[in-house]
C-alpha cells in the first residue's frame, strides 16, 4: 500500500507578497522557478508540516494554508487573530497539535501521522555548509532557550529513532545521531530563519561512519548464516548418508552437478572482498565438482543425495550473501555512474592497509582515498543519494532544494533519475533553477509562479526568510 503523500498545496499571502496553487502528484515533482519567488519557504512549509512542527509557522507571514492529501483529507493552518499562535485544522475539526503530553494531544498527533505519512527527508540548498556541522563545539556555549529547543530537537528525534529500531540505545551524545540533527536544526535556524525545518542532511563523515556499519552489519548477517548453514549441512549429511528415503535418479546427477558448477561460477565471478581466502575454497570446490563429475556413473545413493544438499546449500548460501550486501553493491553502482577515473568502495578490499577504514575511494592506479578527498560535486552526489536511501525517514517524501549544486551540467540531467532509483517510489519534490534538471523528466516539471497577493495598501511588505532573497 502507498504512503499518503500531498497532492495540492494553496497559500494565501504567503510573505504577504504571493499566492501559492500548487498540484503535485506521487512519484517525482520539479518545480523550476526564479529566484526569490518563494520555493524554498514551499519546501519549508512542506517539510515543517510533514515534521507536525506547526510552530514555525509563526515565523512565516501567511493568511490561510491549505493542504490536501492523496487519502482525501485536508488540512489548514492560519495564524490566531491576535498572532499569537497557529490554530490547525483536520477535514473542518480543530486539533491540539502541541505536545503538552495531554490525551487529546497524542491522539490528534497520531491522527496527523496517519493522515500525512512518515516524516520528510528534506535536502537544503544551504547543506553544503552543513558539512562543518560535526564536532561538539560547534555551536559554542547555548543560552537557556537555545539549549532548551535543542533538548527538545534531540530529545524528540532519539525517541522517533527508537520507535524505527535505528538507534542504539546509549548515552546522550553530542555525536550520536538525534544530537547532530539538533545541532544542525538549531544552528540553521540562528542563520537562516526560525522557518527552518528539522535538517537530517548528514556530512561525509557521518555518510563514512554509517555505511561502514552498514558494511559490518552485512557481515555480521552473513556470518550467522553460514554458522546455522553449517549445522544445519552437517545433520543434512547424516541423514544423506543413513536415510534410504527421497533418493535422487541416477538421470538427475548431470543436473545436482550443473546447479552446483553455476553457484561455483557466480562465486568465482563475485568474490566476497572480506574473506581472504573466499577464491581458493572456491577454486578447490570447483576442482571436487570436476572431479565428481567424472565419476558421476557410478555414483551410489549416499553421494546423489549429498550432491543434491551440496546444491542446495550452495544456492541458498549465494541467495543469503546477495541479500545482505545488495542495498550497497546498488549504492556504489548508483555513485561510480558519476565517478570518473575512480571507483567506489564500502568493503576491505585486498591492498586496503589493515585497520584502514573500509569505505574509500579508489583511483585507476589503486591509490585509495578517504570519501573527504572528493570534490564538492562529488560529495554533493555521494549524499543526496546516501539521504535518499538510507535516513531513517525512509517512508516519507524526499525534499531538494537545488539538486544541481556544483553539478556538471552532464550529472545534473541523470541526477534526477538516480535519485528516483534510490528512494524507492517515494513522493518527491524538487525546487531548481537549472533548466538541465528536469530535462529528463518533462512530464514531472512545472513552471513555479505564484501570483501576487492583494493585501491592505497599508500593510508593510516583508520578507520571512534570508533564503528567499537569494535564491
Amino acid at each position: 500500500m502507498q504512503s499518503p503523500y500531498i497532492t495540492r498545496i494553496q497559500v494565501d499571502g504567503m510573505h504577504g507578497q504571493f499566492n501559492v496553487d500548487i498540484q503535485l502528484k506521487s512519484g517525482l515533482n520539479v518545480l523550476y522557478g526564479q529566484n526569490g519567488r518563494g520555493k524554498t519557504t514551499l519546501l519549508h512549509l512542506i517539510a515543517n508540516t510533514l515534521e507536525l512542527d506547526f510552530d514555525r509557522f509563526k515565523y512565516l507571514r501567511f493568511e490561510l494554508i491549505d493542504i490536501s492529501v492523496s487519502n482525501g483529507s485536508v488540512i489548514k493552518i492560519r495564524p490566531e487573530k491576535d498572532e499569537s499562535g497557529i490554530l490547525v485544522s483536520l477535514d473542518g475539526n480543530e486539533l491540539q497539535w502541541r505536545e503538552d503530553g495531554s490525551e487529546n494531544s497524542n491522539l490528534h498527533r497520531r491522527i496527523l501521522r496517519s493522515v500525512l505519512g512518515n516524516r520528510p527527508n528534506y535536502l537544503p540548498a544551504f547543506r553544503s555548509i552543513l558539512e562543518r556541522v560535526r564536532n561538539d563545539s560547534f555551536l559554542g556555549a547555548l543560552t537557556p532557550s537555545q539549549q532548551q529547543e535543542f533538548d527538545k530537537i534531540r530529545i524528540a528525534e532519539a525517541r522517533v529513532m527508537r520507535e524505527d529500531g535505528v538507534l542504539p540505545v546509549r548515552y546522550p551524545s553530542r555525536t550520536e545521531g538525534p544530537s547532530l540533527t539538533a545541532q544542525k536544526t538549531l544552528q540553521c535556524r540562528q542563520w537562516f530563519g526560525g522557518f527552518s525545518p528539522i535538517i537530517r542532511y548528514p556530512s561525509i563523515g557521518e555518510v563514512t561512519d554509517k555505511l561502514e556499519t552498514e558494511f559490518r552489519d552485512a557481515e555480521l548477517e552473513t556470518a550467522a548464516f553460514e554458522r546455522r548453514m553449517f549445522s544445519d549441512f552437517f545433520l543434512g549429511t547424516m541423514r544423506a548418508l543413513l536415510s534410504g528415503q527421497d533418493l535422487p535418479s541416477e538421470q538427475e546427477v548431470e543436473t545436482l552437478l550443473q546447479r552446483i558448477r553455476t553457484a561455483v561460477v557466480e562465486e568465482e565471478s563475485n568474490p566476497e572482498p572480506y574473506e581472504p581466502h573466499g577464491p581458493q575454497i572456491i577454486h578447490q570446490l570447483a576442482q571436487a565438482v570436476d572431479s565428481v563429475a567424472a565419476e558421476a556413473a557410478r555414483a551410489g545413493a549416499a553421494e546423489r543425495r549429498v550432491l543434491r544438499l551440496y546444491a542446495d546449500m550452495l544456492e541458498q548460501r549465494g541467495r543469503e550473501r546477495r541479500s545482505s550486501f545488495e542495498k550497497i553493491k546498488k549504492f556504489e553502482t548508483a555513485v561510480n555512474k558519476f565517478l570518473d577515473n575512480k571507483t567506489l568502495h564500502i568493503a576491505e578490499g585486498r591492498r586496503y592497509a589493515p585497520r584502514s577504514r573500509s569505505t574509500y575511494v579508489e583511483s585507476e592506479n589503486y591509490q585509495q582515498y578517504p570519501l573527504t578527498s572528493l570534490s564538492s560535486g562529488e560529495r554533493q552526489v555521494l549524499t543526496m543519494l546516501f539521504s535518499a536511501s538510507r535516513l531513517s525517514a525512509m517512508s516519507g517524501s524526499f525534499l531538494i532544494d537545488e539538486p544541481e549544486l556544483s553539478l556538471h551540467i552532464d550529472w545534473q540531467r541523470i541526477v534526477l533519475a538516480e535519485l528516483m532509483a534510490q528512494a524507492g517510489g517515494r513522493q518527491i519534490i524538487a525546487c531548481t533553477h537549472s533548466p538541465e534538471v528536469g530535462a529528463d523528466h518533462i512530464d514531472a516539471v512545472q513552471v513555479f509562479n505564484p501570483i501576487p497577493y492583494r493585501r491592505n495598501n497599508n500593510q508593510e511588505v516583508v520578507s520571512d526568510s534570508l533564503l528567499d532573497d537569494s535564491l
